[in-house]
This record gives C-alpha cells, structure tokens and sequence, in this order.
C-alpha cells in the first residue's frame, strides 16, 4: 500500500499497538486517505508489555506502507491524569482517568500536536461516531457535531468521551463506529495484520496489571488507617482496615457484628469512617452533578426523554434535567439506581446521542 493521492486529508492516526487502531489505521489507508501512525509513549519507565505494543505498531506501520512516530507525553499524563487519580482517591472520591484523558491527552495534547504538524484529522479505535449536522440555529454556530454511540453496543466507548468540545469533534475521525469488534478482529486476521492477535486490555493502563489498592498503598499509605465501621443509624459495627480498600456498593470484605448483609454507602475521609447500610439504604432517585462539560457547549433543555448511565457497563435509566447553576444539575431518576458513586461519571444520552454529563457528588 502507498501513499498515492496528495489531495487527501493527511490522517494522523493514533495506533497503540493493538487490533483496534491497526485496523482502524488499515481501513482509512484502504479508503485512499494519507496516513500516518502516532504511537503514544505514557509512560518514564515502561514494561515488556509497553515494548511489545509499540512492535507491533512499528510491523503495522511497514506492513501498511505509512510513516509513523513516538511522541513523548509521559510528563503530562504523569501531572494531569495519574497524579488527579491519586489525590481523587485521598478525598473519597472513585475517579474514572480515562474520562479525563480522552479530552486532555489523547483529544487534547497529541490532536494539539497533530494539528500543529499539519495533519487534518486525528483518528482513533475508540468505538463510537462523530455526524456534522447544520443547526439551522441563527443564534448558535450553524454546524455542530453530534457525538453518538457506536453501532457494537457491547463496545460502545461513548461514555469515556463525553468531555470532548465542538472543536475537538471537528478534528476526529472514529472509524470503526459502525463496526462491530467480531468485524474488526475478522479483517485484522484476514488481511494478516501484526495486531491482529494482540490481547485486548480492560484494566487502567497505567496499573499494568497490579491491583489499584496496591497502587495507591504505594502512593499515599498515610491514608490506609483502619477505622470505625458505621451503620446508618449511628451504630459502631465493626472496623475497616483502610478507607482505599472499599467502593460504594462492595459486600464482599465488610467484616461487621451485623447479621444482615451491610454495603458500603460512604466513605467519610475527616473522620476515617466507612458508613454501611442495607441495599435499600443504598438506593437513590436523585443525583447532583459538578464540573459539567456538555458536548454541545451548551446545557440541554430542562426536560423528560433523557438517559443517564453512571457507569460505563451499567445500564441507563431515564431521567429529568434539573439545572441547579453553571456548574450543577440535579437528575431526577424514573427508577432508583444502586450504588452511586461520588468521583465516577454521570453521562446523558438523548437516544444515541450523548449530550455530556459531570462528576457525582454527595
């Protein structure tokens, strides 16, 4: 394959050495655009792992016929994403960093980077789909582009990357949005690509493989203190053995003098106290966001029809948009929910079409 037609947006395409962004690099190369391969390095001190993926980018790239490069962004990913899942952490909070690294890094620096060196557009293997459409709105910007889920719902990847702006979408290309990950995994083997056998990876990149609690006792032992073990009503039932090691909703490991099963409902950091209560206690019909970023650049209308999802394999449920001020909406649940998490993500979709969403708050 070679690179034949110059009128061709020029394609930066940002390959991390698995089966998703080398077929995605393969498909626009088959489509007769100008490719070229950006391999992410995220990471001061890297792994076998880190060396294998970038391998195989290096075998996809020739293989391809496409120019591709490193760029170094282990600095920031360092300050702005691993250094926040920390101090989250610290306070209480269940953050999501790759929320926030599609829109500061992947989104933010390198399509900085890519446009700056003159390329057109940056494409991902994230499953989902970016439609142009004209508002016909004279007051608003008469195009605007719509953030929408991917035609695989069970890989739909459209909750990580709610916080992408107008600007953003304009440059970004998804192309395997209307594929589903059997399709893509077909053409990767049937056109012999060297990520076609690639594992797929469902953890936070950054742990590689070692279990978070055992991360953060690493970087902040000062918080894992054992501490009381409260009921709902007031009542001392037993004693945890460090806040970090229990998430809203967890059963399993909670060692009370309780004969009824008992979750965790809260994690009160001032006082090194975990707060559990019975499944009913756990409940709720309403939730607050902060720290909002709607896709549109604009809050939607106070109305019925929406859905929010609170976690990315979660199920929706629809809900009512309440704004509260500039920075805080309260949704109103038509069915309560279990175990909602304050740090974790709240998206809302219109349909296929996801509007934005903010960070949960107590």
């Amino acid at each position: 394959m070679s690179q034949k037609n110059s009128s061709q947006p020029k394609i930066a395409v940002a390959m991390s050495g698995g089966v998703d962004s080398g077929t995605a690099a393969f498909l626009l190369k088959k489509q007769g655009f100008r490719v070229f391969g950006i391999h992410l390095k995220l990471f001061a001190t890297e792994t076998e792992s880190d060396r294998q993926n970038r391998q195989r980018v290096r075998k996809t790239a020739t293989m391809l016929g496409i120019p591709y490069e490193i760029i170094d962004l282990s600095q920031g990913f360092a300050d702005e994403i691993i250094a926040d899942f920390i101090v989250q952490y610290s306070h209480g909070q269940t953050p999501n960093p790759c929320v926030f690294c599609n829109p500061k890094i992947k989104f933010g620096k390198l399509l900085e980077y890519a446009l700056d060196a003159g390329y057109d557009f940056l494409a991902t293997g994230h499953y989902a789909k970016v439609r142009k459409v004209e508002t016909g709105n004279q007051k608003r910007c008469k195009i605007r582009y719509e953030l929408l889920k991917a035609s695989d719902a069970k890989k739909d990847q459209s909750y990580f990357l709610y916080r992408l702006n107008q600007k953003q979408l304009s440059k970004i290309l998804f192309p395997l949005g209307d594929l589903t990950k059997e399709k893509v995994k077909m053409i990767a083997k049937s056109e012999k690509l060297p990520v076609a056998e690639a594992s797929e990876s469902h953890e936070i990149c950054f742990l590689k493989g070692e279990d978070y609690r055992q991360f953060l006792q690493r970087k902040i032992p000062q918080i894992f203190q054992p501490g009381p073990i409260q009921s709902t009503d007031g009542k001392i039932v037993g004693t945890h053995l460090g806040l970090p090691l229990y998430t809203i909703g967890q059963r399993k490991g909670i060692k009370t003098h309780h004969n009824l099963p008992l979750y965790v409902k809260c994690l009160e950091m001032k006082t090194n106290t975990l707060i559990v209560g019975s499944q009913k206690d756990l409940m709720q019909d309403t939730i607050f966001l902060e720290n909002l970023s709607w896709v549109a650049g604009f809050a939607p209308e106070s109305e019925n029809g929406y859905a929010v999802k609170i976690r990315y394999q979660g199920e929706s449920t629809l809900c009512q948009i309440a704004i509260c001020g500039k920075d805080r909406v309260q949704l109103l649940l038509k069915n309560e929910i279990f175990g909602v998490s304050p740090g974790q993500s709240a998206v809302i979709y219109k349909k296929n079409e996801v509007l934005g969403g903010g960070i949960i708050v107590n």
